[in-house]
Order: structure tokens, then C-alpha cells, then sequence
């Protein structure tokens, strides 16, 4: 549960995290991992998978795109920004944050389409989403606490109605990943491991 509430511009929220502990359980413990934060930069997250010997790349896609004019939801031109936004890599692990929010269905087959060209076999992706109500006008920052707490920061002046994208959903529009599992936290908001199954050949 929350151990602050607020929908203000630039508070703060520390909520429980059911999922982070079982994606950080399937990283294979034989080698050092590559995670890529699609959110914005954070001390907290540099410094958690500092410990747990990964290597963290940030990408800040939402604000990055937005900079560039956040090209209309067509397929060729959203491509060709993620092609040149995305860094090369070969990751184990993608938080998306609540990224999926704030893209349509045909920007978020485009991702996952180019996060899986970035992915190890067996990949996973975590992702927030708010099944229903209001979310900020753009996505919030995450910062990881712990292994089971997370600080969520909204910095948008204005809300919205969230989408309410469902499992089915994510399942056709983000492919080749797929859910593997999902937990609905007490504040409403449904965290998301997908995997990347397409690595896997399946």
C-alpha cells in the first residue's frame, strides 16, 4: 500500500512491488546482466542494479521522443525514431515503467517489435499499467527503493483517462512478447512481466 498518496504534480508515492523481485529472480545467475530503463535517468536505479551486477542503459524514451516532436502515430516514421532512439544492445531486462499508457496499439507492435531485435533469448519487459480511472498527462519517473519498493514521482500538471489496456491486449500488440505474469497492486495499478517468446522459438 502506499505510504504517501497524492495526485499532485511533483509528489511523491512509495508503493509495493509484487513483480520486481520475481523479474530480478529470472535473471540467470551466471553472468552479468544488461537492463534497459525506457523511464528517465535515476541515482536510485544506477545504484540498485549496480548491486546486483548489471549493466543499466537509459534510454528516457517518452521525453526523448516528445523532444523530437513525437512523431504521429504512423508506422514508418514512429520506426524510424525508436530505430535511431533505442540504443544497440542485447538485453535481459526492459522496464518499461508505465510507457504502454501513452503509446496506441500500433506504436506499441512497433516497440516490440524493436525491443525484441534488442533482446537475449527468454528476455523480460516490466511494465505498469493502470486498468482503469485517471493517469498524469505523461508518464511518471520510478525509482527503485528495494526489491519491493518502488518511488513512483508524477511531474505532469494535468491527468487523464488511462487506456485500460487488458492481457489479451498486450498480448497482440506488444508481440513477440507475451505475459508471463501479472500482480495488482493495492493502488490500483497492474505490474506486468512479459517475455520475449519469439527468442525462445516458440
Amino acid at each position: 500500500m502506499p505510504i504517501s498518496s497524492t495526485n499532485d504534480a511533483g509528489a511523491d508515492d512509495i508503493h509495493t512491488s509484487l513483480g520486481l523481485k520475481e523479474l530480478l529472480r529470472g535473471l540467470p545467475p551466471d553472468r552479468r546482466h544488461s537492463v534497459l530503463d525506457l523511464g528517465p535517468a535515476s541515482n536510485g536505479n544506477v545504484r540498485f542494479f549496480s548491486g546486483h551486477w548489471c549493466r543499466l542503459y537509459i534510454a528516457d524514451l517518452f521525453r526523448t521522443l516528445r523532444q523530437r516532436g513525437l512523431p504521429p502515430d504512423q508506422s514508418e516514421s514512429f520506426d524510424r525514431e525508436l530505430e535511431a532512439t533505442l540504443p544497440n544492445g542485447c538485453f535481459d531486462l526492459i522496464l518499461c515503467w508505465d510507457l504502454l499508457d501513452y503509446l496506441s496499439s500500433s506504436q506499441m507492435k512497433i516497440l516490440g517489435s524493436q525491443l525484441a531485435k534488442r533482446s537475449r533469448p527468454g528476455s523480460r519487459m516490466f511494465a505498469l499499467i493502470a486498468p482503469h480511472g485517471h493517469i498524469p498527462d505523461s508518464p511518471q519517473s520510478f525509482e527503485i527503493l528495494s526489491a519491493e519498493s518502488v518511488r513512483y514521482t508524477n511531474n505532469a500538471a494535468g491527468r487523464r483517462p488511462a487506456p485500460g489496456y487488458r492481457e489479451p491486449e498486450l498480448n497482440r500488440w506488444i508481440s513477440p512478447f507475451a505475459v508471463e505474469s501479472c500482480y495488482l497492486l493495492r493502488h490500483g495499478i497492474q505490474e506486468y512481466i512479459l517475455v520475449n517468446r519469439a527468442a525462445l522459438g516458440r
